[in-house]
């Protein structure tokens, strides 16, 4: 669940979580948002392992369980896939 904050908008979340505003609206059954909504958002991404990262801190840094790291094996450099 994401809560829109003050600034922020429906094109920024669909880059940011690499999915659609159109996917976001379905999902949400809204046509149209405004500041404060929640809305969820489910998508998978992926993300560029850092020197100092581990399958747990790549799980804190996105706020999902270890589980939703969708690869085992860390090494700099490596994408790994996240569920969010």
């Amino acid at each position: 669940m994401i809560v829109l904050v003050k600034g922020e908008s429906i094109e920024e979340l669909a880059a940011k979580y690499q999915t659609t505003v159109e996917k976001i609206k379905k999902d949400n059954g809204i046509g149209s948002i405004r500041e404060g909504m929640r809305l969820w958002i489910e998508s998978t991404i992926e993300y560029a392992v850092g020197p100092f990262d581990t399958v747990e801190s790549i799980a804190a840094l996105w706020g999902v369980p270890r589980e939703d790291v969708l690869s085992d094996e860390v090494k700099v450099g490596r994408k790994v896939k996240i569920k969010i």
